[in-house]
């Protein structure tokens, strides 16, 4: 940028400003014809601005999906509790008021002297629910098996409303009337093979029985199946098919078993920038479209990938509900022998004093401990501090193994057994489950309207008002199986908002 000035002598000057405009800053400065700065009251004419660097849109995307899916569930949540309000507010009015103000404090609710949320019966409260029902999962198996007992309304509808409101993904085209298909195996690799032909590729390794493969799938470990996907599908040594081949095989085993890869070594002489991994919760949604034609073989693979998580979360149960029930069980078996083993050792002396509280009770910010694990932070002694995370399977598994030693004969011969179970149900991921996990995304929602479905059959045996028809003809349960099936397409965008 050029200008002319006047010296003393009235002689004219010209002078310049220099900008410097860059990413997360700009700088200018003013100078004469011959690069010196100019002075102004004997100080030079010079300026810089630092401001925040631009950011991509992902991350604010990111919180308005979420924004939008928690205010849709509350929607459905709402109109369910609308159904069934007529029937809930004859025994008892007060249910869905001390239900909307659970999360306040009790000076702050309607009525301030009730010390319960959901039920405040003379004969019946939440301790007595909690006993009778520890996790929602046990409510459910309650409402899909009883026959002769007639369910409390409002347990049913706390029921549906749970169903409703964590319905799974809807991304399985399988019809409700073939459920058993959502495990079939086949269907799923056969789609993958399909997607190797509609590209004109070659697939990755010769014809296989896809039994075999899903076996192998379905066992934990990464580096375990790592090995037995390279046995099983290049007989022990994992090969390029060919020199120029599009994919490096290696790094198509490992994505498979559940690694971490980056999508420039899977996709050769691509430039992708992002990292894939199927058992670390990503989002998928917004790299898929970044991998153009591609995008379609890892879709196909985190269905497998999927399947097999499904599987392992089913256990060979046909409900969800029944499958989250056993984990609870499980859990809850684990835990006590774990504290039988501690408190033994602890008093004889084997393990430190204290040693008991440390992994139960204590928190500390950094302390990889059941507190961090169970993040069970209302139980947590006043003055302490708050884990800053919870503690994930590994972390807690590595805690615990390090506290107890487990690798040092110090035991009786009698605890063998139990610590060499222990040990590997820790490298298989399998000791204290939780029913709360990151693997819950791969559940379809047909398998959740199933466990509803069967629910409301039940229910209408004890409630004629699940099968009476309104005056346009729909009956109390098409309704709300309308509400749990309805989900708006992913093209319509965001709706039209209150304001507008």
């Amino acid at each position: 940028m050029k200008n002319k000035g006047v010296t003393k002598n009235n002689k004219q000057t010209e002078y310049y400003i220099g900008l410097d405009i860059g990413t997360d800053s700009v700088g200018a400065a003013a100078i004469d014809d011959r690069y010196r700065l100019i002075k102004v009251k004997g100080e030079p004419v010079m300026v810089s601005h630092l401001f925040d660097p631009a950011k991509q849109c992902a991350e604010r995307r990111a919180f308005r999906t979420a924004r939008r899916r928690l205010d849709r569930r509350k929607q459905r949540v709402q109109l369910i509790d609308e159904i069934f309000a007529s029937e809930v507010c004859r025994i008892d009015p007060g249910f869905y008021i001390r239900k909307k103000e659970s999360a306040l404090y009790a000076e702050d609710r309607t009525d301030k002297d009730c010390k319960y949320l959901f039920f405040n019966d003379s004969g019946y409260n939440d301790s007595q629910y909690y006993r009778d029902y520890p996790t929602i999962h046990h409510l459910i198996c309650y409402l899909m098996d009883t026959k002769g007992d007639k369910p409390d309304i409002r347990l049913v509808n706390i029921a549906v409303d749970w169903l409703v409101a964590h319905r799974g993904h809807f991304l399985s085209e399988v019809g409700i009337e073939n459920i058993d298909n959502i495990m079939d195996f086949n269907s799923i690799y056969e789609e993958f093979v399909a997607c190797f032909d509609r590209l004109g590729k070659e697939m990755p390794w010769d014809r296989i029985d896809p039994a075999g493969l899903g076996d192998i799938l379905k066992n934990r470990g990464v580096n375990r199946k790592k090995k037995e996907l390279a046995d099983y599908l290049y007989n022990g040594k994992a090969e390029q098919p060919y020199d120029d081949y599009f994919l490096n095989v290696k790094e198509l085993i490992t994505l498979m078993a559940g690694g971490k890869v980056k999508a420039a070594k899977l996709f050769l002489e691509s430039e992708y920038e992002d990292d894939l991994s199927f058992s670390i919760d990503n989002d998928m949604d917004i790299i898929l479209p970044q991998l153009d034609d591609d995008a379609e073989i890892i879709a196909k693979l985190a269905m497998m990938y999927d399947w097999s998580v499904l599987s392992d979360i089913l256990d060979n149960n046909r409900y969800i509900s029944a499958a989250k029930v056993k984990i609870y069980e499980q859990h809850k078996k684990d835990l006590k022998d774990l504290k039988a083993f501690v408190r033994k050792y602890e008093k004889r002396g084997a393990l430190a004093k204290g040693s008991f509280n440390e992994i139960f009770r204590e928190a500390q910010a950094k302390l990889k401990n059941y507190t961090a694990y169970s993040y069970n932070v209302s139980s947590v002694p006043e003055g302490s501090e708050i884990p800053d995370n919870k503690a994930t399977a590994e972390e807690f598994y590595a805690y615990l193994k390090k506290k107890l030693e487990l690798d040092k004969n110090s035991y009786d011969a009698i605890d063998e057994a139990y610590i060499s179970d222990m040990k590997d149900r820790m490298d298989q991921g399998v000791y204290m489950p939780k029913q709360v996990n990151t693997d819950n995304r791969v559940i379809p929602y047909q398998l959740y309207y199933v466990e509803l479905d069967r629910i409301l059959k039940n229910t209408s045996l004890f409630y004629s008002f699940i099968n009476e028809k309104d005056k346009d003809g729909y009956s109390t349960y098409e309704k709300i199986a309308s509400v749990f099936r309805f989900k708006i397409p992913y093209y319509v965008g965001p709706l039209v908002s209150e304001k507008k």
